[in-house]
């Protein structure tokens, strides 16, 4: 049985509220707004118990982090064939929205929020670097992901990257519906399954460098090859599920039901 790590609540909107985005840009394919929670969630096969570390293969993480610039739903009509994208109706989300995969904890500015009814093809997210011009400490200042932890020797490694990339959920095929309910609250989850950000990855390879720390640093300038593993893994571990219990919880049987998959933008 899989269990999930979420971060707490990112979205929430309620019925008829205003919230954080604009759905009047470009207009809507259908005229009614839907109360709607999506919540960010990390999950594995298996989870060690304590929720501020996890076992990844044979590598310790106590740290994976990643800044969404912009979150934004595309209608169905406009992943047809012969549809015009730009301008096309859609609900955006400006960031930077800092979220932790390993500690829940709610995001500003993204607790309400009102998505329009109706059928969806994708939702496209963008990596972007963290820039605090105040001169924040934060430690995802200059960085879009972050990852931390050790390999099973002990020593340690950081990931971390400054790349502004964007990459979607999507399902041109059948697409996604989102409806109002006045019996419950819509909650959809953006899953990333942290297995898949290593797969292909031996931080006890011959050829890893160690400084002399010592620590495993992958980044531009430090084990490059790695670093572009992972980021690319990133964006293919998302998936999109619905809580069709109506527990606010991503149990394994609607793992099993994905609504849209991770992919590169074309």
């Amino acid at each position: 049985m899989r269990r999930f790590l979420s971060v707490a609540l990112l979205f929430s909107a309620l019925t008829g509220c205003t919230g954080g985005g604009d759905p009047s840009t470009g207009g809507t394919e259908t005229g009614n707004t839907s109360g709607l929670a999506i919540r960010v969630v990390g999950y594995q096969s298996s989870l060690a118990a304590n929720p501020a570390a996890l076992t990844v293969g044979d590598l310790s993480v106590t740290t994976a982090k990643v800044v969404l610039d912009r979150i934004r739903f595309r209608p169905f009509s406009a992943c047809q064939d012969g549809a015009e994208d730009e301008g096309a109706a859609d609900v955006r989300f400006d960031g930077p929205f800092v979220v932790d995969l390993l500690n829940p904890g709610p995001l500003n500015d993204l607790e309400d929020i009102i998505v329009p009814n109706g059928l969806y093809c994708r939702i496209e997210l963008v990596l972007k670097k963290f820039e605090d011009e105040g001169g924040s400490s934060d430690p995802m200042n200059g960085k879009s992901v972050l990852i931390e932890g050790a390999r099973n020797d002990g020593v340690p490694f950081q990931m971390v990257t400054e790349i502004d990339e964007e990459f979607e959920l999507e399902n041109e095929t059948t697409g996604f519906s989102i409806e109002a309910s006045d019996n419950f609250l819509q909650v959809f989850f953006i899953a990333f399954d942290l297995d898949q950000w290593f797969a292909g990855v031996d931080l006890n390879a011959p050829g890893v460098e160690i400084s002399g720390a010592p620590v495993i640093l992958i980044s531009d300038a430090s084990n490059e090859t790695i670093q572009e593993t992972i980021e690319e893994n990133l964006k293919f571990s998302s998936d999109l599920f619905k809580d069709s219990d109506h527990n606010e919880t991503l149990d394994p049987e609607e793992q099993e039901d994905s609504l849209a998959h991770g992919a590169s933008v074309p």
